[in-house]
């Protein structure tokens, strides 16, 4: 197991179950108590305030993944309230950043598909909204903050706060779920609840993919309180299949090849398990050959989006 932040693993559950399959994971690493403050400032320049760090990040964090769903998850998965993100965006004012490559992405499938209508669950502010009206298909959103759903319909856009969406509105035909899985202790639970409140027969749905450049990251918002899975094709799979879908298709988040020799060479201490990478064009060809050989960290940044069908029974 590699430890993160110098210090000893003082407490690992062994017994910790995958969240897909039921079975026992392998733990793989962990993050020490009074550690991640300084994983944040590595990473972002700032510590969050310490009333935050003392509710939330005063234990041990520890991974796990299972080799049958491809699934990882972090432990311990806490609830978490509002002021933790009240606490990001204070600190960080980038948090909700508008132009990610996963919002292009879900507009681009819903047109290419011939959808022509969706509900955004976790719809913030609606920038999704607002890119499907551009694009020509109508949306609406739901989203538990009450200052983003404001923010959408002065923008003249539908957003509702959770279960007050109006009677009468039209059957969306897709169901888009951006970033919102892996802030949830029980996927299978959450997303049999939303599809059976949303029976939509397309399903698209983005998260962080491990099976990238994210996978070998300390990034502290990968772990809790912030996330408490990440997610593979297979592991989107395993879901589809618990909430009556089928996985269709899966893209991931691109990263260039020099973009990511950069990444890697100048800030090698933010990653774990990176071979040695040149500094120079040498370096660059030995990533060539890499993403040749099949490696996905060398071409993947972050996300995987997939498409999923409801199934015919």
């Amino acid at each position: 197991m590699n430890l993160v932040g110098g210090q000893s693993l003082i407490k690992v559950n062994m017994g910790s179950k995958c969240l897909l399959t039921g079975k026992v994971g392998s733990a793989r690493r962990t993050v020490a108590k009074g550690s991640m403050q300084g994983l944040y400032e590595q990473f972002y320049g700032s510590r969050l305030p310490e009333r935050i760090a003392e509710k939330y990040l005063a234990v041990d964090m520890n991974e796990f993944e299972c080799r049958t769903s491809g699934l990882r998850w972090y432990e311990p998965r806490m609830e978490v309230s509002s002021d933790y993100y009240e606490a990001l965006v204070d600190t960080f004012p980038w948090y909700y950043e508008f132009d990610t490559w996963d919002k292009g992405e879900v507009i681009s499938i819903l047109k290419k598909r011939g959808i022509g209508s969706f509900v955004d669950v976790g719809c913030g502010a609606g920038k999704v909204l607002e890119m499907g009206r551009q694009a020509g298909v109508e949306g609406y959103g739901i989203d538990l903050n009450r200052h983003a759903v404001q923010s959408a319909n002065d923008r003249g856009l539908k957003a509702f706060l959770p279960g007050t969406v109006p009677p009468g509105l039209p059957v969306p035909e897709a169901l888009c779920l951006l970033q919102t899985i892996e802030h949830v202790q029980d996927p299978v639970a959450f997303l049999s609840n939303l599809v059976t409140e949303h029976p939509c027969r397309t399903l698209i749905m983005s998260a962080p993919c491990h099976e990238s450049l994210l996978g070998r990251s300390r990034d502290p918002l990968s772990w809790p309180p912030h996330h408490f899975t990440s997610w593979t094709k297979r592991s989107f799979g395993i879901l589809a299949e618990k909430v009556g879908y089928e996985l269709e298709e899966v893209s991931y988040w691109p990263i260039y090849f020099w973009d990511c020799h950069k990444m890697i060479t100048e800030n090698r201490s933010k990653f774990d398990h990176l071979p040695f990478i040149p500094a120079n064009r040498i370096g660059f060809y030995v990533m060539k050959l890499l993403a040749a050989l099949g490696v996905s960290w060398v071409t993947r940044q972050h996300s995987i989006v997939g498409v999923f069908r409801r199934s015919r029974s």
